[in-house]
């Protein structure tokens, strides 16, 4: 569940940066904005891509709609639907199935996370008309990020964010495209076994 969270808030944050603004905004409005519209859109998607400075590369996306999320990545994949979360993940190598409480939704619902975020890091705005830049730092102990430099254009499209953990691992993603869509089928957020070929299910609802 930790590293799910840490994947939620990495892409939360990506969606801070996909928010367009014309002048230098404050951290609340950057947060406003991007709750604002991600609860208005009928989908969002995020693909990115995600590299280490240890070495390791991967690709992403990253889908919502309401209540309802999916994340796709080689090491870990979610699906909820509102009410029932699949999760698997490269070391489980299996299929977990939950009912979550609204207290765990909170700590994996990307929605909840991004309105929170305002609470948990303080927003520093930099940069000049050819590249800005919003710098995200701890307001409290013991988060997962300790520090995030978030750069994007002139037009408010995310260009590239570096992350720093507690570990000393630096995590640097490019976003390659943030799209509103249209309206999702409910089956898109609930997990069938053609996602995952011959991988074993856990109930554990």
């Amino acid at each position: 569940m930790k590293a799910i969270s840490t994947l939620i808030i990495i892409l939360a944050s990506i969606l801070i940066s996909a928010t367009s603004f014309a002048a230098a905004p404050t951290a609340s409005e950057l947060v406003d904005a991007a709750a604002a519209k991600m609860r208005s859109a009928k989908s969002l998607t995020v693909a990115y891509t995600a590299s280490s400075n240890g070495g390791n590369r991967f690709n992403g996306t990253f889908t919502m709609a309401g209540n309802s999320f999916k994340i796709d990545t080689p090491q870990a994949k979610v699906w909820y639907d509102g009410k029932t979360q699949w999760t698997w993940s490269d070391d489980a190598g299996e299929v977990d199935i939950t009912e979550p409480t609204i207290e765990e939704v909170a700590q994996v619902n990307p929605y909840a996370i991004i309105s929170s975020l305002r609470s948990r890091y303080k927003a520093r705005y930099l940069g000049n008309a050819a590249q800005r830049t919003v710098v995200l730092t701890p307001a409290m102990p013991d988060l997962p990020i300790t520090r995030a430099e978030i750069k994007f254009d002139a037009n408010g499209y995310p260009h590239r964010m570096k992350l720093n953990f507690p570990s000393g691992q630096d995590l640097i993603i490019t976003v390659s495209s943030v799209k509103l869509g249209t309206t999702l089928p409910a089956a898109t957020f609930r997990f069938k076994s053609s996602d995952i070929p011959g991988a074993e299910v856990v109930d554990l609802r």
